[in-house]
């Protein structure tokens, strides 16, 4: 709910081209940050849990204090990358050569929000899920603050002010994920002497999921970056509300995905498979439920939404709207497949990366190229429906080779 407004007061105040531009930016960190991250959320959620489980506390400090050394270094450079090119940004992907400040404010969002991956690991770690959608919540609530103040101000919703309110919430909740992180560091684990062997290991597991991320890059946000480059930041912005508007759908899986992760490893390490099918068969039939009750709150506020905004909605944007609800079906039936592979063995993930990488960039560009806005829509939904045959099969050879060391003597 706080997203939306977020995106209401920007699409109202600004217009649809800036809400448009503001999405390409999004688009354009969770490509470069898919591109070069090592998910150290994952390998500390993983050494970090199996060091609380065998009693380990230098495992757990080792955990923590690698993965803060791999943010920091990975996130100069995305800020650097950003900052360097801001001028070609804002005019080849942007369309306004007067926009390089407001890319350049960008880059340090990225930065602040990028640093944030082992303090959140650790809270995953710790299940404790609802700080950390507390965190979240707090961002958005502050972005609407700011957005408030800039309107009641008579201040001008422009990209750059945008721009400076996202910068500002990121980095206050990024601090305050630090000083809990710190909490943990310099108390219980201020002593423990670190297992340094562990550290190979450490290095294995994140380069596998370096890997399965950077060829997620060309899979995520790519569509609304081609989408922009193709055509104009107006369509980014309907093609991006129309996301905002679907994103209760996906929320729903959020908390099994966020939650389950700790426990596939669990069930995982006693190799039992049917833990795993279990929740995952219980879980999608709950979710079948929420996404019915889901569409039919918002498919008739969406339009009543695109009328009190005057956004003309027209037969190619309910055809489009029409694909991106199915493939949002297939995309949170598939909640499990990250947290399943990370667990059983992250290499699945990454050929359902290389998978992905391959055909949503060819197969957005193609469409988009031949039917415009609507083009998205078909090739997201190809690469969603090819996915989900590929995971299913995955899910299924997988089983028996979990339950299959259970029943050695």
């Amino acid at each position: 709910m706080a997203g939306f407004i977020s995106v209401t007061l920007i699409t109202r105040y600004g217009g649809i081209d800036i809400y448009g531009m503001v999405a390409m930016m999004i688009a354009l960190s969770g490509v470069m940050s898919q591109l070069l991250t090592f998910r150290t959320n994952e390998a500390v959620v993983n050494f970090y849990k199996r060091g609380k489980i065998k009693n380990m506390p230098g495992l757990c400090r080792l955990a923590l204090l690698t993965g803060m050394l791999l943010d920091i270094a990975v996130g100069v450079v995305l800020f650097l990358l950003v900052k360097s090119f801001a001028l070609l940004i804002s005019t080849e992907l942007l369309k306004h050569s007067n926009l390089e400040t407001g890319v350049v404010i960008f880059s340090g969002f990225m930065l602040a929000s990028f640093l944030r991956g082992t303090p959140i690991g650790f809270l995953l770690a710790e299940e404790r899920f609802r700080l950390i959608n507390s965190l979240k919540l707090v961002e958005q609530i502050l972005k609407i603050v700011l957005f408030g103040i800039m309107i009641g101000f008579g201040i001008k919703m422009t990209f750059e002010n945008v721009m400076w309110a996202m910068l500002i919430s990121a980095v206050f909740v990024s601090l305050i994920a630090y000083l809990l992180l710190l909490g943990k560091l310099l108390g219980p684990l201020r002593s423990a002497s670190m297992p340094y062997k562990y550290l190979s290991e450490y290095g294995r597991f994140s380069l596998s999921t370096f890997l399965s991320s950077s060829l997620k890059a060309g899979s995520r946000n790519i569509d609304t970056i081609i989408l922009g480059y193709i055509t104009n930041p107006a369509n980014v912005g309907i093609y991006n509300l129309f996301r905002q508007f679907l994103s209760p759908v996906l929320m729903l899986s959020a908390p099994f995905t966020v939650q389950i992760y700790p426990r596939f490893v669990h069930a995982v390490t006693e190799n039992r498979s049917d833990a795993i099918k279990t929740t995952i068969t219980h879980a999608n039939g709950i979710l079948l439920r929420g996404f019915v009750f889901m569409l039919v709150v918002i498919v008739p506020a969406l339009i009543i939404y695109g009328k009190w905004n005057v956004l003309n909605f027209g037969i190619q944007h309910y055809i489009l709207l029409f694909l991106m609800i199915v493939s949002s079906y297939i995309s949170q039936q598939l909640w499990w497949s990250r947290p399943f592979a990370n667990s059983v063995d992250p290499v699945i993930s990454i050929n359902g990366g290389l998978m992905a990488a391959v055909l949503l960039p060819t197969l957005v560009f193609l469409f988009v190229s031949l039917v415009g806005l609507v083009g998205v829509g078909i090739g997201v939904l190809l690469t969603y429906a090819a996915l989900y045959v590929f995971w299913v099969r995955k899910l299924k050879v997988a089983q028996v080779l979990i339950s299959g060391p259970s029943k050695s003597p």
